[in-house]
């Protein structure tokens, strides 16, 4: 038996934890993809996490698989723009994350992406863990790790500048 197999956990045990977290992958896709700018790098991200969260020996139980599967997802992108950040350019981060893409015809682009481009990286998470996939105030200060009073004020200057940002490109 190999050092792998010795550590594995029962298939059943990994296809029950499997079913736990499935209804939060579409989720943590949108997540990853916004923090990643890249639908692809998105899924990556969201695979990695998917496999880590079947293999851990920390799994949560179900009343808290939704923030913790969307916590991995979000440090493990976190990891990886910190890996591209020391290998890459500074300057070519900055241009990369402000990019609107307005070389896309206009019928692919999607207002609200552009909307949510504008903002801050950290608006842009707190609004997608709420509006996109539904989690609680007090989900979100756990994925964050800041305080459930801080979250709330944070999302009413996030949606504040969401608006601001949708009424600029609605005037062009």
């Amino acid at each position: 038996m190999t050092q792998l197999e010795s550590n594995a956990l029962p298939r059943t045990m990994m296809q029950q934890r499997y079913r736990m977290i499935a209804p939060y992958v579409a989720g943590a896709q949108v997540l990853a993809t916004q923090f990643m700018r890249c639908p692809q790098r998105g899924k990556d991200m969201v695979q990695d996490a998917l496999e880590k969260a079947l293999r851990t020996q920390h799994f949560p139980l179900e009343s808290k698989a939704k923030p913790w599967f969307l916590q991995v997802v979000r440090h493990r992108c976190l990891d990886e723009l910190r890996l591209l950040q020391r290998h890459t350019d500074d300057s070519v981060l900055t241009e990369l994350a402000t990019q609107t893409h307005d070389s896309l015809p206009l019928v692919e682009q999607n207002l609200v992406q552009k909307a949510l481009a504008k903002l801050s990286p950290e608006q842009r998470d707190l609004l997608v863990l709420r509006e996109f996939n539904d989690c609680s105030y007090a989900d979100i200060a756990a994925i964050v790790g800041i305080p459930e009073g801080t979250v709330m004020s944070r999302l009413h200057r996030a949606r504040m500048a969401m608006r601001q940002a949708l009424q600029q490109l609605g005037e062009r």
